[in-house]
């Protein structure tokens, strides 16, 4: 074999085993199963707090599950009682869709499914997102069937992100207003990474800010023993202290309503 061919066969399986890293990495970013995202995602205390409470939940989720706004779908593994799983998102945004795993390409205004198709809608970290929020609200509902239910999650004290197409924050009690405005009811409204956590939570995202990604790497270097120690002082007080009214995001739990279901 010629040194030529030996280099090149070097390269790939480096290539393949980098590129399998990257994957896991940003799996973990997540859906943190270990630790090791502690160390490099300024987003590992909610991401945590969102993650345990979307793992509690995933075994209720069954039958014709739409993930509205999937992106890769970082979710999908945990859903293992769905018939089927199925993505959508739309073509134009500001988020990267590199890694994305999406079934169903949509304008961001009307969901291509008949009324009543879907058992439940997942919606993790996309409604801040949605430039129509109300229209896509009463979408989700209008697909669901009787008595569906949605899943999801929202932002509340979080750094913008994906910009410019970051519309809104909502607080515990707007959440439950606009809900239920949308035609939803047994609300189950979460807060997480709350108090101590969530303070710690502003300090890590501080340096990352910047919208400036030719800073990003170098600053994840000089930063990135700081962003440690923080992330593990908040997990240490994820989801225990208070004052509960400091919070990083919402979780949420909803009924298609009787009266919207006729």
């Amino acid at each position: 074999m010629e040194l030529l061919d030996v280099r090149q066969k070097i390269l790939q399986s480096l290539e393949l085993i980098l590129r399998k890293m990257h994957d896991y990495l940003y799996k973990q970013q997540f859906t943190p199963t270990s630790k090791i995202s502690l160390i490099y995602d300024p987003g590992f205390l909610v991401h945590t707090s969102q993650y345990r409470k979307i793992r509690r939940d995933a075994g209720s989720v069954h039958g014709r599950v739409l993930d509205f706004g999937c992106g890769s779908k970082p979710f999908e593994s945990l859903f293992s009682f769905a018939t089927e799983y199925i993505g959508i998102d739309t073509l134009l945004s500001s988020h990267d869709h590199s890694s994305s795993k999406i079934d169903v390409f949509y304008d961001g205004l009307v969901l291509p499914f008949p009324d009543r198709s879907f058992d439940y809608v997942l919606i993790f970290d996309v409604l801040e997102h949605h430039p129509n929020f109300e229209q896509g609200l009463q979408e989700v509902c209008r697909v669901l069937k009787p008595e569906g239910k949605i899943v999801g999650t929202i932002p509340f004290m979080f750094p913008e992100h994906e910009v410019p197409e970051d519309f809104r924050r909502l607080t515990y009690f707007g959440l439950h207003q606009v809900l239920s405005e949308a035609g939803f009811d047994d609300l189950r409204i979460e807060k997480c990474n709350v108090g101590v956590a969530a303070i710690l939570q502003i300090l890590v995202e501080a340096p990352f800010s910047s919208r400036r990604s030719t800073r990003m790497l170098h600053r994840r270097i000089v930063f990135s023993p700081i962003l440690a120690l923080l992330n593990l002082l908040g997990y240490l007080f994820l989801d225990k202290a208070k004052p509960l009214e400091i919070y990083s995001s919402l979780y949420f739990s909803a009924k298609k309503q009787m009266r919207r279901s006729l």
